[in-house]
């Protein structure tokens, strides 16, 4: 099973899985919970959040890898930085994919929460 993750832009904050659900069409909701006895689910425009999916690998001190996380890497000697994002199919670091290089990367943060750390 795929997990998901969701960026709420006016919050500036990921929700917790009780907050949000996904249909099978990829629309998102947010959950009401406050009323126990009556659900709601209010449909979430498409501008409001940004859905990210785990990569399904961890970094070398074991912590989940999600796109949009933000990684170093020594490549060849010299310590980079990049975003990991999902292209063609597959999840890829600095235009190659994370294949079993993930052992190798080191989270330090997301693009949300730490966005100064890609400039």
């Amino acid at each position: 099973m795929k997990k998901f993750r969701v960026w709420h832009k006016t919050l500036e904050r990921f929700l917790t899985k009780e907050e949000w659900f996904l249909n099978l069409d990829g629309e998102l909701y947010f959950l009401n919970i406050i009323d126990i006895e009556s659900t709601n689910m209010l449909k979430v425009p498409n501008d409001v959040y940004v859905v990210q999916q785990f990569t399904e690998e961890q970094d070398k001190n074991g912590k989940d890898i999600w796109e949009g996380d933000i990684v170093i890497w020594d490549g060849w000697g010299e310590e980079y930085k990049t975003e990991i994002i999902f292209s063609g199919g597959s999840f890829l670091f600095d235009d190659s994919p994370i294949g079993d290089y993930f052992r190798e990367l080191e989270i330090i943060g997301n693009i949300f929460e730490n966005p100064e750390l890609i400039k």
